[in-house]
């Protein structure tokens, strides 16, 4: 016997009804049945049978016991020609006295037998584990039968004709099954039997007329259960199946032959997995396609997505949707039941990603309909003629397919899309799906098919396109929508700042979801939306950086993936309906789907020679697709599952495990935790020593945890609360994060708490409660004052221009009013007056001094004195009268004052940003400390300066050396910028600009920085904004290699993540490395690429299917590249230049020197091979192809060691070592002109400084470049560039003491 398939198209096949074996027994809750007749009567449904892929029962109401098949399904095989097998039971006896007053127990029989058919469905578990799982669960199949006839059960005295219906049903567990239904009708004669003593009556069935019978046509309902909602394939499976019953009915043998035969085919054939690869089979005169999947991560789309426009306007459509989005208590009504689901279901596709997690019932029998009076939200679907009675429940929403109507409780006040987003998707949908009905079918040049299977896939392609294009627009609908979400969610505090996310919305805040009614209802919308468990699960998967289809979608369609909530709220959709802008970059599927057509099942002599040979032929298959990744992946889920259902246990995991080189979006998550768990622990040892995969690891440890996982993740919405306690500096952190403060490095932080807890024993200090209050309430007043200033007329600022402080009114020789600065300039505005009276950028001040002034008719005067650099309504120096606040004034603009500086010295513009946030944190620092201890908040602010201390320590410096101007400081970039804690940078990479295939459009230059903690962050080259998306390894991501279009990211972790370069999403993983990958190289076609770990393993990857063509060892490699046909290896230990075979690595070139330690080597254009010593500042230069022991030249350096090299033109650019140098420092104190005196002290401070070494190639003459505060651990060229002519070196400082890690760009060409 085999295993079970995991990803088989239907789970059971379940028929309810009524037949010879049973009785027509009136329905339990039918009023007054006494007085209606046989057609008039409503009868109860039983379960007639229930079949999977390995069981068969049949259920009668004349034995305790259902029938267990116990030749099921081996004897299919056996009865190919001539259909014969297992009778329902012994033939149907004549009624007897004892039957006749037994009917009445069936009734407490058919739970008890539902249940058992659940358990036999699954008895193989107990005597073999690996057999299956259960695969339906007891509480779906006992309400399957009521759904199955929502009207009720009733026979007709005419045939009627075939129909379906279609239903979704929900375990506890909230795990949905599709089910497909049709009923068939089946001609028998009923004879009524009287129960002695009672007028309850039944009816026996019978295939044979008697005197007392009475004709009747009994429905029956064969349904198809799955996990995937392929609903018009299973709708074509049983209309085919249909045309034989109705055949077949009068021979119960071969009628059972045939339901078990249909569903054994059904419940072993394959699923694909989302991608390029189509599975279809024959099933009889018919051929049947199983379509994959659009997009990773998205149910597959089997129905027509365009129905509900076929009914409601797009207006109403929009006002579903919303009512949908917004957790709403809505019920769809229809006289079609078919109609009803499908309706339904295309609300949910259009509201993807978020997802209904509430009340889904889609279709009310009819003794249920009080359930739409059940407290909560729910979607529930009713026919249309008690539309009547459920209007009459309170709060409703009732959508009436049938007259394309919505309506709305008058007690609801729900909102509406906002206006913009709503007229974008009605253009959209005008100018794309309209246009799109208004073709033809067939296209009027192409021949007619001339078979129903061409027409029907004519038919199939055009629906699949409307498909396709719906799904888009509604994606860019919840795109534009919901793509502000990311900016204020902090996934490192689980935090999402729902008050400025409403705020960037143009919604008041609010905490209470009830307050939503306060609100007009276009504004209300967000309001709504952020407190519905869709959006907080959304919200959930954004928290934890998920990258999915949405992610992908919104990064495509941002501007260039930069944050900004305030522009582009409608980009997705305007986009998307322009004439001129590419259709569906992301979304779109190839032209043309590959087809695998599966064999007959009963061509092989038993199931495991049926999977057996579809394996060989996928695998077959794979061997000669292996250019085409996607395909590659398709084939590799099919054979890993195939290979556990022939046994193979360890084998199919194994090849699953394959996906994550291929594409790990399709990795089968569930299906493998399910497959180990049915493992014992002796098994999972077993699977655990023999594959080292970190994903299957990471899953059977996550299986063996005592479970804590279930927990919900809870998410923070908002976080306004003043600790009520002290706090120490771990909760200290968490609160400041979660304050509406901004996001502030773990360093600031600390210098906060350092500040706030001056005079206490750093070990266990802790913030008293009330300075923290203290502190908050200084910050929050500050704010509303600067707000404030902006209201008042002529006050014009840039949108990015944030008001820092403002005094109150002052007097100044500009007049008297209220003085002001911003991260740009300072302003004064004069009383009684609109606009600035007086307004310096921080870049033309030339001094700031405090000045106390003496006069015999008053008391002294201190002001704060601004020198410009020129004149400003005649006057070059502006002073403020600021008394008791003069010496706070002073330190917070000098501290501005000297960030600025700062920022313009190193181009790096965060600095600026740094800066401000500085001045706040002083400002509310001082003012909260100053009423209890004037010496305290002193010393906590000196701690809150930071580039007044560095410019005192004489570090700013730095820049002034004579050398530093050689090259051209272009810009700085801060890789950390808005993470909690500094990451060193170890790898650096510059992909360039592309056009991209089809399209006016380019692929911007990215700049890739591999960190610290397994980062990869990008910026735009073009405008070194910093992209929103980042991916995650598991440890540090060491090296980085573009292959193609992708880049590939070593890492620490042994594995090799592949980075899409155009959605900077990672969706392969290469594993087969038992160490740190430490290097990567690629050979001069580009065909091959190298991967080498610490341990010395390399291996061989072809880069056109990513696949390992082969490995060996070396000792100990730290650095590898390819030249002239040899890959080139630093190895043992440092030590050794190595050059080896490029196929089987045997050894070619070995060089060594002195026994001295490499750091680095690079083998430059003139074939000379450069090597940088890890202890020695020196460099030593060698003819590769004669390598003596003596280098052809010695090139002493500065620096105490060479970290990296590269070469850009007639250059070498050598990275150093940090080394220690002395700094004079000069502090001059106060300025007094009349009271204080002059007071300057130096001193000696030890700098920690790194230098950059450019050698010339040909007179090899260096020259030294200081920029840099710690060891330059890695640099990259970005030649090439778009629209930009001159090459740019980025640089790397590592972390050292309170500088931040930048990345520093120079210009190759010296300045002139």
């Amino acid at each position: 016997m085999s295993k079970r398939l995991h990803n088989t198209l239907i789970d059971l096949m379940v028929v309810v009804g009524a037949d010879q074996n049973t009785s027509l027994i009136p329905f339990l809750n039918d009023n007054h049945p006494e007085g209606r007749d046989l057609f008039s009567t409503r009868f109860e449904q039983h379960v007639l049978a229930s079949i999977s892929s390995h069981t068969a029962i049949m259920f009668s109401n004349q034995t305790t016991e259902s029938q267990l098949d116990p030749n099921y399904p081996h004897e299919l095989w056996t009865q190919q020609n001539k259909i014969k097998g297992l009778k329902l039971g012994p033939k149907t006896p004549e009624p007897s006295d004892s039957h006749k007053n037994s009917t009445h127990r069936y009734r407490r029989k058919t739970m008890a037998s539902i249940k058992l058919a659940v358990t036999m469905a699954t008895r193989r578990v107990s005597t073999d584990r690996n057999m299956e799982l259960q695969i339906i669960s007891s509480e779906v199949l006992s309400s399957l039968r009521h759904f199955c006839f929502p009207d009720g059960y009733q026979v007709h005295s005419t045939e009627q004709k075939s129909h379906v219906h279609y239903l979704v049903l929900t375990d506890v567990t909230g795990a949905r099954s599709y089910a497909t239904c049709m009923t068939i009708y089946k001609k028998l004669y009923a004879t009524k039997e009287n129960k002695v003593g009672t007028d309850e009556k039944s009816y026996m069935l019978s295939g044979e007329p008697n005197v007392l019978s009475e004709e009747c046509y009994t429905p029956y309902c064969v349904v198809l259960i799955s996990k995937y909602p392929y609903f018009s394939v299973m709708k074509d499976c049983l209309s085919s199946l249909e045309a034989k019953l109705r055949m077949l009915y009068e021979d119960m043998e071969d009628f059972t032959m045939t339901l078990q035969t249909y569903a054994f085919r059904l419940a072993t054939t394959p699923v694909p997995p989302s991608g390029t690869l189509a599975v279809a089979f024959h099933l009889d005169d018919i051929t049947v396609t199983l379509s994959p999947a659009l997009t990773p991560g998205r149910p597959v789309v089997d129905f027509p997505l365009s129905l509900p426009f076929n009914f409601f306007s797009i207006d109403k459509i929009l006002e579903i949707f919303t009512c949908v989005i917004t957790q709403q208590r809505v019920v769809f009504a229809s006289c079609n039941y078919a109609l009803i689901t499908l309706v339904m279901e295309s609300f949910l596709y259009y509201m993807l990603p978020f997802k209904w997690y509430g009340t889904y019932v889609p279709i009310l029998t009819t003794n249920m309909l009080d359930f739409v009076g059940a407290p909560g939200y729910f979607l529930m679907g009713v026919n249309g003629r008690h539309k009547e009675t459920i209007s009459e429940t309170e709060g409703l929403v009732v959508v009436d397919i049938d007259e394309g109507t919505v309506e709305i409780c008058q007690s609801l006040d729900l909102p509406s899309l906002p206006d913009e987003v709503a007229q974008d998707f009605k253009t959209t949908y005008t100018n794309i799906i309209k246009n799109q009905n208004q073709q033809p079918v067939i296209s009027p040049d192409k021949p007619s098919p001339l078979s129903y299977e061409d027409f029907k896939k004519t038919i199939a392609k055009n629906e699949n396109e409307v498909n396709q294009k719906i799904q888009n627009i509604f994606l860019d609908l919840m795109v534009d929508l919901f793509r502000d979400v990311s900016q204020f969610c902090h996934p490192n505090e689980n935090l999402f700042k729902k008050s400025k996310f409403l705020e960037c919305k143009g919604e008041k805040p609010t905490r209470d979801a009830s307050q939503a009614s306060q609100f007009s209802q276009a504004s209300g919308f967000f309001t709504t939306v952020c407190e519905t468990d869709l959006f907080k699960k959304f919200l959930n998967d954004r928290l934890k950086e998920k990258k999915d289809y949405w992610t992908e979608r919104h990064q495509l369609t941002d501007v260039h993936g930069v944050r900004n909530p305030s522009k582009n709220k409608s980009s997705s959709l305007q986009k998307l309906s322009s004439s001129n802008a590419p259709l569906y970059p992301l979304l779109s599927r190839s032209p043309c789907l590959e087809e695998y057509t599966l064999p007959s099942q009963f061509d092989h002599k038993d199931l495991t020679s049926f999977y057996q040979f579809i394996k060989e032929e996928l695998e077959g298959r794979l061997a000669v697709c292996a250019n085409r990744t996607s395909l590659s992946a398709s084939y590799y889920y099919l054979i890993g599952l195939l290979r556990v259902a022939i046994g193979l246990t360890h084998e199919g995991l194994a090849t699953l495990n394959q996906l994550t080189a291929h594409d790990n979006r399709i990795y089968p998550k569930e299906i493998i935790e399910k497959i180990i768990r049915l493992l014992n622990k002796d098994e999972r040892n077993k699977l655990k020593n023999k594959y080292q995969s970190k994903q299957l690891q990471a899953i059977i440890a996550n299986i063996e945890k005592t479970s804590d996982s279930g927990h919900h993740h809870h998410v923070i919405m908002e976080f306004d609360e003043i600790p009520q306690n002290d706090v120490d500096i771990i909760h200290f952190q968490q609160c400041i994060r979660r304050l509406q403060l901004g996001l502030i490095d773990i360093d600031t932080i600390e210098s906060l708490f350092a500040s706030l807890t001056i005079g206490q024993n750093h070990l266990h200090a802790k913030v008293q409660s009330q300075t923290f209050s203290d502190f908050y309430d200084c910050w929050k007043d500050n704010e509303i004052k600067c707000e404030e200033i902006r209201e008042i007329p002529g006050i014009e600022l840039d949108p990015n221009e944030d008001i820092l402080k403002v005094s109150s009114s002052i007097t100044t020789n500009f007049g008297v009013g209220q003085l002001g600065f911003t991260q740009r300039s300072v302003f004064f505005i004069k009383q009684g007056c609109s606009g600035f009276e007086y307004k310096v950028k921080f870049t033309e001040i030339e001094d700031i001094q405090k000045m106390s002034y003496f006069s015999v008719l008053s008391r002294n005067s201190d002001t704060l004195n601004i020198t410009n650099k020129g004149e400003i309504n005649g006057k070059k120096i502006f002073i403020a009268y600021l008394s008791t606040d003069r010496n706070l004034w002073y330190m917070l603009i000098d501290e501005m004052w000297k960030g600025k500086q700062w920022a313009d010295k190193t181009r790096e513009p965060g600095v600026v940003q740094q800066a401000a946030q500085n001045v706040l944190l002083l400002d509310a620092v001082v003012r909260s400390l100053q009423d209890n201890c004037g010496q305290k908040a002193q010393e906590g602010a000196n701690m809150l300066a930071y580039f007044r201390n560095i410019f005192d320590n004489g570090i700013h410096g730095l820049n002034k050396n004579k050398n530093f101007g050689s090259q051209k400081l272009v810009h700085r970039i801060n890789p950390n910028e808005k993470e909690p804690e500094k990451q060193t940078i170890e790898s650096l990479l510059y992909t360039s600009g592309y056009a991209c295939d089809g399209s006016d459009e380019t692929e911007m230059p990215k700049l890739w920085c591999g960190m610290g903690r397994g980062k990869v962050r990008v910026f735009d080259a073009s405008s070194w904004k910093l992209f929103d998306s980042t991916v995650n390894a598991i440890d540090r991501v060491l090296c980085l290699m573009k292959v193609g279009q992708n880049v590939w990211a070593g890492s620490r972790d042994h594995i090799i993540y592949v980075i899409d370069i155009k959605t900077r999403q990672c969706n392969q993983k290469l594993e087969g490395h038992t160490d740190m990958v430490c290097d990567m190289t690629m050979s001069t076609d580009g065909k091959i690429a190298y991967s080498a770990s610490l341990s010395g393993e390399i291996i061989v990857w072809n880069t056109t299917n990513f696949s390992k063509v082969n490995n060996f060892i070396l000792k100990t490699v730290s650095a590898i590249c390819c030249h002239d046909g040899l890959l080139w290896c630093c190895a043992n230990n440092k030590r050794t230049i190595v050059a080896v075979n490029q196929c089987n690595g045997g050894l070619m070139v070995s060089h060594s020197y002195n026994n001295r330690e490499f750091d680095c080597f690079l083998i430059s254009s003139t074939n000379e091979l450069w090597v940088g010593f890890k202890h020695i500042g020196e460099v030593c230069i060698w003819n590769i192809n004669n390598l003596n022991k003596v280098p052809l030249r010695t090139i002493k350096v500065t620096s105490r060691g060479i970290n990296c090299m590269i070469q850009v033109g007639n250059r070498i650019w050598a990275g150093g070592k940090s080394s220690t140098v002395s700094s004079s420092r000069l502090q001059e104190t106060e300025k007094q002109p009349l009271k204080d005196k002059d007071n300057t002290t130096s001193s000696t401070v030890a700098l920690s400084v790194a230098k950059l070494h450019i050698i010339e190639t040909r007179e090899y003459t260096v020259k030294d470049i200081e920029a840099h505060g710690d060891s330059i651990r890695c640099m990259c060229t970005a030649e090439n560039r778009v629209g930009i002519r001159e090459v740019k070196i980025a640089v790397f400082v590592k972390l050292a003491g309170g500088l931040m890690p930048v990345l520093t760009l120079f210009s190759s060409q010296p300045c002139r």
